[in-house]
């Protein structure tokens, strides 16, 4: 054994080393913080009558927000479908949990995010639109989906901003009366499409809403206020032969073939329908672009 002072001696060298070599490793590269900086997110949907502007976001509700690799979609640090939720106060969304925070190294992440927050299996979702929310509630029952942001890293000035995009297609229908009907048999007309996809799975990463299952009927919702007014959410779909109006007032019921119309994600149809007791008479329908106010013609 080493004599006690040589002891004593070895140890004072060391302890100083020992710091020394402590302070290099936490030492942060010039210029770059390790510090961990939460994420903050806004969002605004697409505005249904101006192309060139985007609304406000004012629905209640909660979105699921993953973290993306800058180019596909990994998913970065295990952060997916974290639920956030709409704060009015400061107009942003706030974790419902945990938060979600960027790399600290400073890498680039991508953000994607849909609406109404739900438990996937995995990245799909299960989409089941057979049973119609009432008109006055379709804005907080439909699909919203935010495509991948622009990379972005902890350095980035200001929150990141969802641009969410509707993924249904939203039918509205006015009746008005025709020849042998009354006032109270149009607020008693049941009115449904037939032909029409009612399920559907949903890639919440890529965006994709894939149609399942047999096609089926959908039955419109009426206004509270107004009962001659309905409307219907509707996945989109293409062209069917075999598609129509039904139209049931009492014990009658008839239909109109609309064979030839196929209904687009984001887009609004509004039919206005005149019905007397023998057919429908003077079927006029105008076509909307729900997104962007454009775009009009008749049912053929």
């Amino acid at each position: 054994m080493y004599p006690q002072p040589h002891i004593q001696v070895f140890v004072r060298l060391l302890f100083p080393t020992a710091l020394f070599l402590l302070a290099g490793g936490c030492h942060e590269p010039e210029g770059q913080s390790l510090s961990s900086t939460a994420v903050r997110f806004k969002a605004e949907p697409d505005d249904f009558l101006r192309p060139d502007a985007k609304s406000p976001w004012t629905i209640e509700g909660d979105i699921g927000i993953t973290m993306l690799d800058p180019a596909n979609t990994d998913i970065v640090l295990d952060y997916v479908n974290t639920g956030y939720r709409f704060q009015p106060s400061t107009q942003e969304f706030l974790p419902i949990g945990e938060s979600i925070y960027y790399p600290i190294n400073g890498n680039n992440v991508r953000f994607t995010a849909y609406f109404p927050w739900d438990t996937p299996a995995g990245s799909t979702l299960d989409v089941d639109i057979s049973t119609q929310p009432e008109p006055e509630n379709q804005e907080h029952a439909q699909l919203l989906w935010s495509p991948p942001t622009e990379p972005c890293n902890k350095d980035s000035q200001g929150p990141v901003v969802l641009a969410f995009q509707r993924q249904y297609a939203k039918i509205d229908i006015r009746l008005s009366q025709g020849e042998g009907i009354s006032h109270d048999d149009l607020t008693n007309t049941v009115v449904s499409i037939t032909q029409m996809p009612l399920h559907a799975d949903f890639d919440i990463l890529e965006g994709i809403l894939e149609t399942k299952g047999e096609a089926g009927t959908i039955t419109f919702r009426p206004f509270q206020t107004d009962s001659t007014r309905m409307s219907a959410l509707a996945i989109p779909t293409g062209t069917h032969a075999g598609r129509c109006f039904r139209f049931q007032i009492g014990e009658a019921a008839f239909s109109y073939p609309i064979p030839e119309k196929q209904f687009e994600k984001g887009h609004s149809y509004a039919y206005n329908i005149r019905i007397s007791r023998k057919d429908i008479g003077g079927l006029e329908a105008s076509v909307e672009a729900w997104n962007d106010g454009s775009g009009s013609g008749d049912v053929q």
